[in-house]
């Protein structure tokens, strides 16, 4: 008897002895574990490839696809057929209908009214400091007064009058007698 024969004999009745016991059910299972395990994490690290792409072959005669790593190749009776995880962006789509008319804001505080400049022109005697004052007409107050003076005046004061927003306060030098022109903006504001 051919001796390499004798040894694998033995082998292969030695190795069905063991598969009968439960030990030997158990260990063949845990080894399949581990080999799955081992090859699984294999696999994940190269599907899909670096680029993205996950790479496939698809057989010709019976068409099944699998799944390979982005190193190997198909064999000859295979189609490659390799995609993306993340495709192409679809066109944009329709504009979505009209949303329904929302409720009505709260009333919003009143606006000026019957806006008028009132030009008020004021001798002035010589150099010095003054004070200038000038009213709205009634049921107006005054929201803003621009004003001309000589070169070589200045102003210390424009605003409404403390404790009175009808009236306009001008605090200014000047270096020589003139004429003050104050142009008063006056509006209703309720």
């Amino acid at each position: 008897m051919n001796n390499s024969l004798h040894s694998s004999t033995n082998q292969t009745h030695f190795l069905a002895q063991i598969w009968r016991t439960r030990l030997g059910r158990s260990l063949a299972a845990g080894l399949l574990g581990a080999s799955l395990l081992v090859g699984g994490a294999h696999a994940a690290g190269v599907i899909p490839g670096p680029d993205g792409v996950i790479h496939g072959c698809y057989q010709d005669t019976n068409g099944k696809l699998r799944v390979i790593a982005a190193d190997q190749v198909c064999d000859r009776n295979e189609t490659a057929l390799p995609w993306n995880q993340a495709g192409v962006p679809g066109p944009k789509g329709d504009k979505g209908d009209k949303g329904d008319r929302g409720e009505a804001g709260p009333q919003g505080l009143p606006g000026l009214s019957e806006y008028q400049t009132i030009p008020v022109q004021q001798p002035i005697s010589g150099a010095g400091a003054f004070i200038f004052e000038a009213a709205c007409p009634a049921g107006k107050t005054a929201i803003s007064g621009g004003y001309t003076l000589p070169s070589g005046s200045t102003v210390t004061e424009s605003h409404p009058r403390d404790g009175d927003a009808t009236v306009w306060r001008l605090a200014f030098t000047v270096p020589s007698a003139t004429t003050l022109t104050l142009y008063l903006q006056c509006a209703r504001t309720a």
